[in-house]
Formats: structure tokens, sequence, C-alpha cells
């Protein structure tokens, strides 16, 4: 037999015996609603808040740099659930905010590829109203009525959430994961041959703080004051100059919630091993954005984009799959968690959710397939201005540009990591030297991503029907996005 015979017979033969490509598995994705990365016990914490999440990390891999999409529930929750980013799906506001129908949910996607979707969610800005249900053949609530349920709230209005401080903030005060891992249980229980993604949002790391009196006093056993976890944005009485005891026991109050949520998922990774399913079923655990304790002067989240409301948890297990007790470095985003799920689904990527302006899949690095490199990390936040931050491993740009005036900050993050000393003057001519327009660079970074996921939902929408902030109009018709 000739070589060049021989060649062709053994092509032939491999792509007889090559392996086919992985089943389809099934997807958990369970999301923690204010959970800070530094807060858990296996980012490093001194105390032992997650043990549960510890397991998975050891079982799978950890992403120890994860940048949230914004710093509160709403637009971060829908771009983990449809991978576009918040300037493209415009889901940023209490109401008048509501995502286009021309916009595929995770669910519907993966729907179309033959399988069940279910959804439990307990706090209020996950409400269907959104559009969060989209997709879903159930999406069940753990919670009690919202503003959104009242009828005389018109979700296409802005402003017609007059109620919701009063309403919405008793959802704050609420304790809901025992029902979640309730509903959980009872879905894997009922789980057939067919696959399914399931969706759970636990909220009681959410302000308040009401965890078990046993749970917190692991953490400040000796607490005697009279601090307590009620009515944490509402209270003056929580400020940047309170008494620093009382402090220490807010966050023990908060690492007790991290605690109780954690036992939570346990009992839901319990009733994966009795139904047996681990095997066969991707479990991912983030958070949405974590929560401050005045390291910037302020409390709770909503406010800004320093990493302690930016900087969340990612852990992915699958056993055989995902590669066990890895810890992966370079920086990844809440963007890159739907078309994640898309890959270990089969999904090919011309159909999922995959384009210029959502994220990229972490299954080949998760599989060990590809080495992992650092993409910028685009954060926003629509309150008192438009604010938005570009993040490198290196550097933090963080930027207002609604209004008349432009507020910018710059942080060398190797430097300085907890983002104390903005660099201006001398400390940036120093920097400038050694790295030459790097301001430029990132400035130029964030206006690029932003104008392609702004022109994105413009073109869908029609320029004059949406506000831009000025400086990102000026920007989009300069690249002809619009006239």
């Amino acid at each position: 037999m000739s070589d060049k015979k021989w060649a062709v017979l053994v092509v032939a033969l491999a792509s007889c015996t090559a392996n086919p490509p992985p089943e389809p598995v099934n997807l958990v994705l369970i999301s923690i609603d204010t959970l800070r990365a530094d807060h858990v016990h296996s980012y490093g914490y001194h105390r032992e808040t997650s043990p549960t999440l510890d397991r998975l990390a050891s079982e799978g891999t950890l992403f120890e740099n994860v940048v949230a999409e914004s710093s509160w529930t709403l637009p971060t929750h829908m771009t983990m659930l449809t991978g576009l980013p918040a300037q493209t799906h415009g889901v940023e506001f209490f109401s008048g905010s509501r995502l286009d129908d021309s916009y595929r949910t995770l669910a519907e996607t993966l729907g179309e590829h033959g399988y069940r979707s279910f959804g439990v969610f307990s706090g209020p800005y996950l409400h269907p109203i959104f559009g969060f249900g989209r997709g879903f053949d159930s999406y069940e609530r753990a919670m009690g009525a919202t503003v959104y349920d009242d009828p005389s709230f018109d979700p296409d209005v802005p402003g017609s959430d007059a109620g919701v401080k009063e309403t919405n903030y008793m959802s704050h005060r609420s304790i809901t994961s025992p029902l979640v891992t309730e509903k959980a249980i009872e879905l894997l229980g009922a789980a057939r041959d067919e696959p399914f993604f399931l969706f759970l949002h636990y909220y009681d790391a959410h302000f308040d703080y009401h965890p078990p009196e046993e749970l917190w006093r692991r953490f400040d056993p000796d607490y005697q004051g009279t601090m307590t976890g009620d009515a944490i944005q509402e209270t003056n009485e929580i400020n940047a100059h309170m008494n620093p005891r009382d402090l220490e026991h807010l966050i023990a109050l908060y690492d007790a919630e991290i605690l109780y949520t954690d036992q939570h998922i346990g009992y839901v990774i319990d009733a994966l091993d009795r139904n047996g399913l681990s095997e066969k079923t991707l479990v991912v655990v983030t958070s949405d954005h974590g929560e401050e304790f005045f390291e910037h002067g302020d409390k709770g989240h909503f406010r800004t984009l320093f990493d302690e409301v930016l900087k969340v948890p990612l852990i992915v297990r699958l056993p055989g799959r995902v590669r066990a007790g890895e810890r992966v470095t370079e920086q990844v985003r809440h963007l890159d968690i739907a078309p994640t799920l898309l890959s270990f689904a089969g999904v090919p990527e011309r159909d999922g959710l995959l384009t210029e302006i959502g994220g990229r899949s972490l299954a080949s690095v998760l599989e060990g397939r590809e080495a992992p490199s650092s993409l910028p990390a685009i954060s926003s936040v629509r309150r008192n201005g438009y604010w938005a931050s570009v993040r490198t491993p290196a550097f933090k740009y963080i930027v207002n540009r609604e209004g008349n005036t432009v507020g910018e900050l710059l942080y060398n993050l190797k430097n300085d990591p907890r983002e104390h000393r903005p660099l201006a003057g001398a400390d940036f001519e120093a920097l400038d030297r050694e790295s030459p327009g790097i301001l430029a660079d990132l400035r130029k970074a964030l206006m690029e991503k932003e104008s392609t996921a702004f022109a994105a939902r413009v073109v869908k929408e029609g320029a004059e029907d949406f506000e831009l902030p000025a400086g990102v109009r000026e920007q989009l018709r300069s690249l002809g996005y619009i006239q």
C-alpha cells in the first residue's frame, strides 16, 4: 500500500473511532444576592462563612477575579440570564425598564435545544414583570408581595413605582432561603431523563440582616450592644462615623447570613447527590454584586463602582469535566456566564448568545483545553448620574459622564488594591512616564465597549426614543451609529 493511501486510511479510521462530543449536561445556576467575594472563606476570608462553597471549589474551579456588570441586582441578573451588557438590554431602572421581546433569554435558547427550565427567585428585582420569566417552564417566587404585583404599576412608565420603598423594602426583612431550597429540592426530585436548567436566587445575604442568633454568635460571641440588622438603608444610626464595635457586629451579622445561605445551598447539593444527578450536572455559583461597609464612606450597594461591590465569587463544578481544585487568577465577567452555560449544553455558538457585545465561554478554560486570559471588564450604574468603569488586572478607571460635568478616577490596583488613593498630579505623571498613555487607553476601551453595546440597543429602539448619556451619544455619532 502506498504511503498516500495509508495516510488516507489512518485519517478515516481516526474519524470513525474519535470520541463523540460530550453529552449535554444539566445546568444549575445559583446566585447569592449581595455576596462580596472577599467574605467567602475559599477566597481567603478569615471566617468560615462558606463550607458548601468551599467544598464546591475543592471539587471544581474557582475564579479569583470576577467583575460584576453593575452594583445592584436588576441589571446584573439580566446580564447573567441573557448574556447581554446592561447598555444593550437596558433593564437598569425600578420602572420603565423591561427586556425587549427581540432579545432571547438564556432559558429561551436552552428550550430551543431540548432543555426544560425552572427558576426560583426571592427578591423583588427578579420579578417576571422585567422579563426574567421568559423561557422558563416554571418561574416561581419564594417571597411575599412586591410593588410590581400592584395592578396600578405600569412597567413601561418611568416613575410608576412610587411605592417601591414601602413595599419592596419589606422584602428586605423576609427570610426566604428555606422556601427557595424546598422548591429546588422538589424540582430536583422530579427530574427526568431530559436535560434541565435550574436557576436559584438566594436573597437572605441582602440587607436587612436577620440570621439565626446561633450563627452570628459563632462570629461575634461577646457582643453586648444594641446594634441590629434592621432598616440598614433607612436608619441614620448606621453611618460612616458609627461606633466601630457596632460596625464589627453588623459585619458579623452579614457573615452569618452568608453562612445561613451556604447551609441551604448545601441541602441542594445533597439533593443532587441523592437523586444521582451530581455527575451529570454543571453547578455554577456566583453573586450579583457585593456590599459596602464604609470602605469608601457609604453602606450597602447601588451607589459606587468600587471593588467591594463589583468583585463577586464564581465557582464551577462538573465531576470529570471541570478541573478540580483549580484557581483561575485571570479576570472574567458576569457576561461570560451565559455563554459558558450554553457551551456545556452543547448549543452551537451560532445559535447562542455569543456576539461582539456579549461575553465569551469559559468552557475550554474549565476543561483545561485553553489557557485563561484576562479581558477588560465594563461595569455601570445609573444613580446620581451615569457612572461607568473599566477594570483591568492592573488599573480601574471610573467616570461619570452625565450632565455638564465629568468626574474621573484612576486607580493603580497593583499599588493600591483597595482603591483609596486615586492617581492625580505628580502620581499620574510618574505613572504616565512608566506606562505612557494608560489613561487614554482606558478611556478608549471604555468608550468603544459602551458605544458598541449602546448601538445594539439604539439600532433596535431608535436613537430618538432612548436618552443616552451625552458623551456616549457624541461617540456614537462620530462612529456613524446615529445621526
